[in-house]
């Protein structure tokens, strides 16, 4: 049986996606302070919305025995774009400091993947190496 979209959640994750754009906007004026604080609500909302619609929601409905092979299928496409996305996140790093000039900064860029205290970053405080946006695709997994 093909699981139907929630019409009411995929609303709430529209509005908080605008809300996400309001985070990453830069406001000159006193106002913007409180618009990235109302807008601070969206991340960890799309992080529940998440949750319950691969784990939660199939539980509660008429899908309550969720094949392992589905839920391995999930991991491995999150674990796919989490890698996808590290390696576009280096290469538009390496190439900014290319045009920026910083070409001796490449390899302490990669250097700092070496560190031990990278892998510590990345498994105990969920803060991958290429880029911290990217900690929602990380946690995703854990989940």
């Amino acid at each position: 049986m093909k699981q139907q979209r929630n019409n009411t959640l995929e609303i709430i994750k529209l509005f908080a996606s605008y809300m996400v754009i309001i985070i990453h906007f830069y406001f000159k004026d006193g106002a913007g302070i409180y618009f990235d604080a109302l807008a601070r609500f969206a991340v960890p909302l799309f992080f529940i919305i998440s949750g319950f619609s691969s784990i939660l929601l199939p539980l509660i409905t008429a899908d309550s025995n969720i094949p392992s092979s589905k839920i391995k299928n999930r991991i491995l496409n999150i674990v796919r774009l989490s890698i996808f996305a590290t390696i576009v996140y280096t290469a538009f790093n390496v190439s900014r400091l290319i045009v920026g000039d910083k070409v001796s900064s490449v390899s302490s860029y990669f250097g700092k993947y070496l560190k031990p205290n990278a892998l510590m970053k990345l498994f105990v405080f969920n803060i991958p190496l290429s880029s911290e946006h990217l900690w929602f695709l990380f946690a995703l997994m854990y989940v």
